[in-house]
């Protein structure tokens, strides 16, 4: 496929977050002629978050009303769209998978990452990274010889107001899946040692 493209966060694996004239289709000059082709509206969304993915003449992107869109990109018209979980921050990372299809590959604000068939938005498969409350995928996945590589975040910082919740649990970590099936091949927490007992607050809590 020669048309114009750019795969995941980075625009490809070595993050290089360039795109030349020929794979864009354009070059410097034609900059000061572009004019707006098409604008999309996402119904019912407050924000999104997420880096527009190009492939083949579509354009994959979600929201934080937890909707994935694939849309045309010539006209802005809609393919598909489904509702996951929890709301996107994540770009999607598009790859083929053995059978010859296309996947995309995201994560969820709730710990969850997705594989779905490109073309449809069927679920290929659905798994939840990480059991913490907190858990959160906002950045993109690596895809690399058949392993998708995860960072997994939490967002327990918006709990700190709450005098009842206890404070940092949260390690972080990194995990690889298989990215035919979704199970998980190894995972690495980021802080090794538990969170130790500390000081209790006014509501009896210990943070």
């Amino acid at each position: 496929n020669n048309e114009p493209g750019w795969n995941g966060w980075g625009g490809g694996i070595t993050n290089p977050r360039f795109q030349n004239e020929n794979a864009a289709g354009m070059n410097a000059d034609d900059l000061p002629q572009l004019k707006l082709k098409w604008a999309f509206g996402l119904p019912g969304a407050s924000t999104s978050g997420t880096q527009p993915v190009v492939h083949s003449g579509r354009v994959y992107f979600g929201d934080a009303e937890g909707d994935l869109f694939a849309i045309d990109a010539n006209s802005g018209c809609i393919h598909w769209n489904i509702e996951v979980e929890a709301g996107i921050r994540s770009a999607v990372v598009l790859a083929e998978r053995s059978d010859g299809t296309l996947a995309a590959y995201f994560g969820d604000q709730t710990g969850n990452m997705y594989a779905v068939d490109a073309a449809t938005g069927n679920v290929l498969w659905k798994v939840e990274v990480d059991d913490h409350p907190q858990a959160a995928i906002t950045a993109a996945s690596v895809l690399h010889d058949g392993r998708l590589y995860v960072p997994v975040s939490s967002r327990e910082e918006s709990k700190v107001a709450d005098p009842n919740y206890p404070c940092c649990e949260f390690r972080g970590s990194v995990l690889a899946l298989d990215a035919e099936t979704g199970e998980q091949v190894w995972k690495s927490i980021l802080i090794e040692e538990p969170q130790m007992p500390g000081q209790t607050n006014s509501a009896g809590t210990v943070i």
